[in-house]
């Protein structure tokens, strides 16, 4: 099996990897699940996107909030997920939108992890 680094941890070597997810919808929720996740010392703290209405709608608020994320949880990897309905999540984005979002996580380095779901037609 291939492993995968991702700060602190090997995904594919050892015990399954605990990841628990933070759903907050505004930044006051994400920042205080964070520090709640962060004291549970989970392996991974997957942070979704698609429940941050307004950081989908400003790009500099995203980022923002992305910066006070890391600060909150210092080393513990995070990893971002942005589900569309269609996958279970909460937005919905027109294929540019969403690539367009993708591209934001990456070049700014939201995460030091993307979800991307196979069977999104995006990168199919």
């Amino acid at each position: 099996m291939t492993t995968v680094k991702i700060r602190n941890i090997n995904l594919g070597e050892g015990l399954p990897k605990i990841a628990v997810p933070n759903v907050g919808t505004n930044e006051n929720e994400i920042l205080s699940s964070a520090k709640e996740i962060a004291s549970a010392k989970p392996d991974l703290m997957e942070w979704r996107i698609d429940y941050y209405t307004d950081g989908i709608k400003d790009t500099d608020k995203l980022i923002a909030t992305a910066k006070e994320l890391r600060n909150a949880v210092g080393e513990l990897p995070i990893l971002v997920t942005f589900r569309t309905k269609n996958e279970g999540g909460v937005l919905e984005l027109s294929e540019d939108n969403y690539l367009n979002l993708v591209q934001t996580v990456i070049e700014n380095r939201l995460g030091d992890a993307i979800d991307i779901e196979k069977t999104s037609k995006e990168f199919g």
